[in-house]
């Protein structure tokens, strides 16, 4: 498997959030993760829309979108819009149906990749073998 190297947002000042991006985009790094969370799918809230088209204004590295929100397939055309280069979704936050009809949609429709990612490999082992065909990437 190849390993990507991408620097997370979250680790920017962001007192000075365009100097930081900027630096990453002229860094060796060959793409940059955005962390969303909502403080409901996760305890953490981290940012949305706005900051992404921001990001994606300064970067011209793809940006791959780490959604870690409850049920995160019904804003993926609006993550898409805002400058999602990639987004990941964890398998546990919404159906597998759901998931996989997505994933088809993007794949044919935007040329745009939906994947995924499970922490507890072992208790969901099956749903992801099922989908596998659809799993692009590991985040790791």
């Amino acid at each position: 498997m190849r390993r990507i190297i991408a620097p997370s947002v979250l680790s920017a000042d962001f007192g000075n959030l365009e100097r930081d991006i900027k630096m990453l985009d002229r860094s060796q790094a060959e793409w940059v993760h955005v962390d969303v969370m909502d403080g409901v799918f996760v305890p953490n809230i981290s940012f949305g829309f706005p900051v992404l088209k921001y990001v994606k204004q300064l970067c011209t590295k793809p940006l791959d979108v780490h959604l870690m929100i409850d049920r995160p397939l019904r804003y993926v055309d609006q993550f898409c819009k805002a400058g999602a280069d990639y987004l990941t979704v964890h398998v546990e936050a919404d159906t597998p149906e759901n998931i996989h009809k997505t994933c088809e949609n993007y794949n044919e429709k935007k040329d745009m990749c939906l994947k995924w990612f499970e922490e507890n490999v072992s208790e969901k082992y099956k749903v992801c073998k099922e989908y596998a065909e659809f799993d692009d990437n590991e985040l790791q």
